[in-house]
């Protein structure tokens, strides 16, 4: 119990005090059919593109990574990230090669400039490669929405190329930036994670020897 409490205390110590503010005041969770609701009237306030109900529906299906900021204290939606995962056929030898893509992010008008922003993009790229073990995580950001790409650039995403005329928003064209976070870099930036890893390939290792 004292390793515990130890260990707990030295986690927050090592946390940035955003995040140990944003865990203090907010609850995180994913989206279901019961919130589904909540998050579409939040995406009205938040995107200028309208999806579709087929879309809605895949959000709370297994095909769908996500995580939402609710609020303690209203318990109101106020954030929210989601994320599909693709299988990439690269060559015989090594067929699979899974890439995590962040479909959407956004976060209340009136909880902005909190770093929650930063937090969402942190913790659903981080599920991505820990939980489901993609080998890259990318995602789309309008090309002229310099705040976005820097706070992108800050975690470890790297912009991969430019994409001319890709969103269509009130009738008018608009150019986006690719940007790519790899797994490499993903380790390099979190060496806690690079060290579970070792621990990992030890344990795999001993269990194979005993099967001999």
């Amino acid at each position: 119990m004292e390793n515990s409490l130890k260990k707990r205390s030295q986690d927050n110590l090592n946390k940035d005090p955003k995040a140990l503010f944003i865990e203090k005041d907010f609850n995180f969770g994913k989206i279901t059919k019961q919130n589904i609701e909540q998050v579409i009237a939040l995406d009205k306030t938040l995107f200028p593109i309208e999806y579709d109900e087929n879309f809605y529906k895949r959000l709370y299906g297994p095909e769908t990574e996500s995580i939402v900021v609710i609020t303690k204290q209203t318990n109101e939606i106020i954030g929210v990230a989601t994320a599909k995962i693709s299988t990439k056929i690269d060559d015989w030898w090594y067929p699979r090669i899974d890439q995590g893509y962040i479909m959407t992010l956004g976060v209340r008008e009136d909880h902005r400039r909190k770093g929650i922003g930063s937090y969402l993009v942190s913790k659903i790229s981080t599920h991505l490669f820990i939980q489901k073990k993609v080998e890259s995580v990318t995602l789309h950001v309008k090309a002229d929405n310099k705040a976005a790409i820097n706070l992108y650039k800050k975690i470890g995403y790297e912009e991969s190329k430019k994409l001319p005329d890709f969103y269509e928003i009130n009738n008018e064209k608009h150019d986006a930036i690719l940007m790519n976070y790899r797994y490499s870099t993903f380790l390099k930036n979190n060496p806690k994670f690079k060290q579970n890893q070792k621990q990992q390939k030890i344990l795999i290792k001993e269990k194979t020897l005993k099967c001999f």
